[in-house]
């Protein structure tokens, strides 16, 4: 994106505040694989301990994975190739925030609660 002529990436426009947010959505109570244009993926009221997996890389790339419930469940955030990024603890509300440079996911930010954080951060 563009501010004053001045080119920002993704990753920049998230960070001064200059990104606007579309593709939001509730992911389903069920292991699933975050779809190619949610930017902020809701995980759900919890039954089970949960996997949702990101998209395929993609260059710029940000997705917010946010659970606001405190159920008795996991929720773990991971790569197409499985690599785990992070998992919000059972009886815990929490956020991952990943960013893909084009060729891998990374962790931009967490919230303290956080567990089996990626080392690579």
């Amino acid at each position: 994106s563009t501010t004053n002529g001045i080119y920002f990436s993704s990753a920049q426009a998230l960070l001064y505040g200059t990104l606007m947010i579309s593709g939001i959505s509730t992911l389903a109570d069920a292991a699933a694989t975050i779809g190619a244009t949610v930017t902020v993926a809701n995980v759900p009221t919890l039954t089970a301990n949960r996997v949702y997996t990101l998209p395929a890389a993609s260059d710029g790339r940000i997705v917010y994975f946010a659970r606001l419930g405190t159920e008795a469940f996991t929720a773990t955030l991971q790569t197409s190739g499985a690599v785990t990024l992070g998992v919000i603890p059972s009886g815990g509300a929490g956020f991952i925030k990943a960013w893909c440079d084009g060729a891998t996911w990374k962790v931009l930010e967490w919230s303290s609660n956080i567990t089996s954080l990626l080392a690579t951060v």
